[in-house]
């Protein structure tokens, strides 16, 4: 039996492995490489051959065919290096091992081996196909092995690292001869980032008005999409930074989950999932784009997990506004193309903001919490008309995804500041989510119709709660009763919603706004 070497595919959704396959002939001396290579790929064949002398070894003096397979996917990446190397020095030593190996690494031309990154999906795709070793850069075990621990504690899956190319065949013939190879140190799981608490970094946050507190909690505690309009200066920033300042710790499993996606983007490995997004944006940069080579995931899916802030939304070209339709309702995006089509996870809670007319000033009939005088610098003069027509720019569809939407209003001075504000709403806000989960199996916020119209009708006195109220569609009512799911745990209330949560609820549909 042959050896088997693999190596991940780094262009794929879902993480996968590439086979390597060697055959030699003797013929004039050359080295190909097959199964639709990228450049860097190609560029691997002098890499591999430098690598393989620079070690003490000796490149085959004869033809030298290498084939990625599945053949018809295209190949990228430089850390395909290390299994072409292994699998070429496995086919002249005529090693035949019943073990199979993954290994990722990028070769300098000395034989060293070089952090190749994507490390996270490397691990995954050795799990999946059920290989027991991975052959690794010697840093990049260390987060692999950490990846490993978070997502098992109870798997096969050993990583193997090593700083040479030289190093790794000593590794791989241990693994060929059935013996086990140098351990690497272990690692505790990561559960949690290393940046975890909002208060460590948001100390100097200015107080938010208590209604505006209670929509911030809510979006946070139950998952719910918020939109915020109202004059400029008024605090909608603000309430955005104090959600970015409460989004809890990820689970282990979204992080990886995230991961995955910024190795895909080639963005740095470090667990973030607040994007912020500005009014310029186009589609392509917002749900992914994906061509016969390649796949990058837009701002929704490199927000999974967290919170995707939209600055003036109504400012936002309208097929970027659109886009935003199907990960809203689905936490997914679909990304097509003629050879099929891809799906990434986009869960995440929309935090958009946005002016009332094109001026962003204040007017005159407009609601808010203490008047500031009709002599007002920021006063402003447009109509009723031209106010109603810059807000239709967002369209009734993508408002009917967005569970709370609110005016907020005018302050003369801030409100005061209590002496530990902050953990007080965190300790609320986790504390809600904590019973919310128990209580649902997931958020409010990502319930599906189905469980929604389960649990109504498992609780009649909901249903006529709920049915008391009038709505103009059905995903409506279900937005509604899930934030009555919400304001109820924050509420703490142990018998569930009552009749005031629902009207409460019904209250922040962005259909009740005054001027819409």
């Amino acid at each position: 039996m042959t050896i088997k070497i693999a190596a991940p595919l780094t262009t794929e959704a879902t993480p996968c492995l590439q086979w390597i396959e060697v055959a030699s002939f003797f013929q004039i001396p050359q080295f190909t490489i097959i199964g639709l290579p990228a450049p860097e790929v190609m560029e691997a064949r002098e890499r591999v051959r430098a690598a393989i002398t620079s070690s003490g070894f000796e490149f085959p003096k004869r033809r030298v065919i290498l084939n990625l397979s599945p053949s018809s996917i295209k190949k990228r990446g430089t850390g395909i290096d290390l299994a072409m190397a292994l699998s070429v020095l496995a086919n002249q030593a005529k090693t035949k091992s019943p073990h199979a190996i993954a290994a990722w690494g990028e070769l300098g031309l000395d034989g060293k081996l070089k952090a190749s990154g994507q490390i996270t999906r490397a691990v995954i795709a050795t799990l999946k196909a059920e290989i027991p070793f991975l052959i690794v850069q010697k840093s990049d075990a260390m987060t692999a092995i950490a990846t490993l621990a978070s997502l098992s504690s109870n798997n096969s899956l050993q990583i193997v690292g090593v700083e040479t190319l030289a190093e790794a065949w000593r590794e791989a013939i241990k693994i060929f001869e059935g013996k086990p190879p140098t351990r690497s140190p272990s690692i505790q799981r990561f559960d949690k980032p290393t940046d975890t608490a909002g208060s460590n970094r948001f100390h100097n946050l200015l107080p938010l008005p208590p209604a505006l507190t209670r929509l911030v909690s809510a979006s946070i505690s139950g998952g719910h999409h918020l939109l915020l309009l109202g004059p400029k200066g008024v605090g909608k920033s603000q309430a955005i930074e104090w959600m970015s300042a409460l989004l809890p710790a990820p689970s282990a499993q979204t992080q990886i989950e995230h991961l995955l996606l910024r190795e895909l983007s080639f963005e740095p490995q470090l667990y973030n999932p607040i994007r912020r997004v500005s009014s310029q944006v186009r589609p392509a940069a917002l749900i992914g784009s994906t061509t016969s080579t390649t796949l990058r995931p837009g701002e929704c899916s490199l927000a999974h997990g967290g919170i995707l802030i939209a600055d003036e939304l109504p400012e936002w070209p309208r097929d970027s506004r659109e886009a935003l339709r199907e990960p809203l309702e689905r936490r997914r995006v679909t990304l097509s193309r003629v050879t099929g089509s891809a799906e990434l996870p986009a869960e995440f809670i929309l935090a958009a903001t946005g002016n009332l007319c094109p001026c962003g000033g204040v007017p005159k009939n407009f609601p808010r919490a203490i008047n500031a005088g009709p002599n007002s610098e920021s006063s402003c003069e447009c109509t009723l008309s031209r106010r109603k027509a810059y807000f239709a720019r967002i369209s009734g569809p993508l408002l009917d995804r967005i569970d709370i939407a609110a005016l907020v209003g005018l302050q003369t001075a801030p409100t005061p500041k209590k002496e530990h504000p902050f953990e007080e709403i965190q300790a609320q806000v986790l504390r809600s989510r904590e019973a919310l989960q128990r209580d649902f199996g997931e958020l409010p916020g990502v319930l599906s119709p189905r469980e929604t119209e389960d649990l109504l009708h498992g609780h009649p006195d909901w249903l006529r709660d709920l049915e008391l109220l009038q709505f103009k569609s059905l995903r409506a009512r279900h937005k509604c009763f899930r934030l009555a799911l919400t304001l109820a745990a924050l509420d703490s209330s142990e018998s569930g919603p009552t009749r005031a949560h629902f009207i409460e609820a019904s209250i922040y549909r962005p259909e009740r706004l005054g001027f819409c």
